[in-house]
């Protein structure tokens, strides 16, 4: 599924800003919270640096699904 990026922008702006993480991860975890699912990752860097946080539970380490 395609989705626009502007509608989240705002959202990602405040999660990287929070998160010391980049507007680009912060894009897909703004996507993930409004959609309430979890994105799948293979960046260890952004997983463990959730971890322990509110956005810990929109995280799927990509190994946990294969």
């Amino acid at each position: 599924m395609i989705y626009p990026a502007w509608p989240s922008v705002l959202a990602a702006l405040e999660v990287a800003i929070n998160t010391q993480r980049s507007v680009y991860d912060s894009l897909y975890l703004a996507l993930s919270t409004s959609d309430n699912c979890q994105m799948v990752t293979a960046d260890k860097k952004l997983c463990h640096g959730l971890t322990g946080t509110l956005l810990a539970v929109y995280l799927l380490w990509i190994e946990a699904v294969l």
